[in-house]
């Protein structure tokens, strides 16, 4: 076993695109409806609220730029949120500030109509998780019937909740972060290019959910919930990166159904067995809209392998080789940008943080 882990408090932006990316299939909706996304957590802000509108199946979602955002607390504090763009509002967290015990909601207006979350109160108590990961072989078969093998990393999920007289309801988002390393070609002045940086889900399933109950359970092991083929994202440092969140029991159920709808062949939008009613709330009955304003406990795990851990070796294709020419290489060797995933020559804040 192997583990080398960090822990830090996170703010809400990145769940934000990952809830809108993983929870809700919106191209599947077959009539239009509002979403309305977003989480509150401890952080000092700012958080962020998504609002779109589905405009019918096979098109992507419209974002919604002129609605009006305001986030309150049950103390009778409000603040408004402003537009930065993609459908997302950001709330600065100065007269509403994120506090574990706390209840949230938001009024959000749009055009006519108004639509407002039901409150939701911010967990007290989280957990303790531990990622440990070792070198394994993920067994397949081929497309001719024959038994392969390919080396991986996989991760074991280890949590531990307070011995506490009550329940605690969690939920796990798993990302992965590496560098892609341009072919640096000779040039008259040295310039090495910088590398990209890409982003992507990693994970057997899209998110995991756990309910711990003190009578029954305070620990918890769940074996296997990254398997990642070794490939030559291993080259370089390689970070992987646990969001847990600390939920209601409220948005651990809605999330549970969420869950168990987008893992079966129905769609969100069927009626009536799949239709996911959220907490938001319109001023009109006939409209329905989607999705859950949440106020969580947040925390980060985070994991780095270095090449000289991993026991498989690579040969880098992006390395430049005299007499070779460009069209020879692959094009992310060209221009990194276009390899697939959330790919920016960006450097993520917490890239040289973590050690």
């Amino acid at each position: 076993m192997k583990n080398r882990i960090f822990i830090l408090l996170i703010g809400a932006a990145f769940f934000l695109g990952c809830e809108e990316r993983y929870f809700i299939d919106l191209n599947q909706v077959n009539t239009e409806q509002l979403v309305i996304n977003g989480v509150i957590d401890q952080s000092s802000g700012p958080y962020y609220v998504s609002v779109q509108r589905t405009i019918g199946p096979e098109v992507f979602p419209q974002d919604v730029s002129d609605a009006e955002v305001i986030l309150l607390d049950e103390r009778g504090h409000a603040e408004y949120c402003d537009y930065v763009g993609e459908g997302r509002y950001s709330c600065p967290g100065i007269q509403v500030n994120g506090q574990a015990g706390v209840a949230y909601h938001l009024k959000v207006q749009v055009g006519s109509r108004n639509y407002t979350s039901i409150p939701d109160r911010m967990p007290a108590i989280t957990a303790s998780s531990v990622l440990d990961w070792e070198e394994d072989q993920i067994k397949a078969t081929s497309a001719a019937g024959v038994d392969i093998s390919y080396p991986s990393v996989n991760f074991n999920l280890n949590t531990e909740v307070p011995s506490l007289n009550q329940s605690v309801f969690l939920l796990w988002i798993f990302n992965e972060t590496f560098q892609i390393r341009e072919t640096d070609f000779p040039d008259p002045f040295g310039v090495i290019p910088p590398p990209c940086y890409v982003t992507k889900n990693v994970g057997r399933n899209k998110f995991e959910l756990m309910a711990f109950n003190p009578e029954r359970n305070l620990s918890t092991n769940i074996s296997e919930v990254i398997m990642r083929p070794v490939d030559l994202s291993f080259l370089v440092k390689h970070l992987f990166i646990t969001y847990q969140h600390s939920l209601s029991q409220e948005h651990f159920d809605y999330l549970s159904r969420v869950k168990i709808l987008s893992e079966s062949t129905g769609s969100l939008f069927d009626r009536p067995a799949g239709r996911i009613k959220g907490n938001i709330i319109s001023d009109d009955p006939s409209d329905q809209p989607l999705g859950f304003f949440g106020a969580v406990l947040a925390d980060t795990v985070y994991n780095v392998i270095y090449p000289n851990e991993i026991d498989y070796w690579f040969e880098d294709g992006c390395l430049y080789v005299p007499g070779k020419t460009r069209n020879d290489y692959e094009r992310f060797c060209i221009d990194c940008r276009s390899f697939s995933g959330n790919s920016t020559k960006d450097k993520p804040y917490y890239w040289d943080l973590i050690n």
